[in-house]
């Protein structure tokens, strides 16, 4: 996995990820993530556009920020490509789970916060 990038977008604060997120990566993502929600903010954007392939474990840690962010009164949005990526998602209903978009414009004018 890439370095991951923090940015802000509007309201919404986006980190972007990008490479392949594999099994060794979940903990630097899993900090990545608990930095992001350590704030303020309460609308956020993961892009995983850049992202060609994302392994179970990131898939679950994903899931329980969306967790933790809800409890905060949040939402977390998704910019995921058409591709393999999003072809896991649906097939894991990991899609059912996260709002989907298909660019960080897009799911920063879709959120309520």
């Amino acid at each position: 996995m890439d370095a991951p990038q923090k940015s802000k977008h509007g309201r919404a604060i986006v980190l972007t990820l990008a490479g392949k997120i594999q099994m060794g990566d979940t903990e630097r993502l899993e900090k990545a993530l608990d930095e992001l929600v350590g704030g303020e903010e309460r609308s956020f954007v993961i892009d995983l556009s850049g992202v060609a392939y994302i392994c179970s474990s990131a898939l679950g840690v994903l899931i329980a920020v969306k967790r933790r962010i809800a409890r905060m009164n949040g939402e977390v949005r998704l910019i995921i490509r058409p591709g393999e990526v999003l072809d896991l998602f649906r097939l894991t209903m990991v899609d059912r789970v996260f709002p989907i978009h298909r660019s960080v414009e897009e799911a920063a004018q879709a959120s309520t916060h």
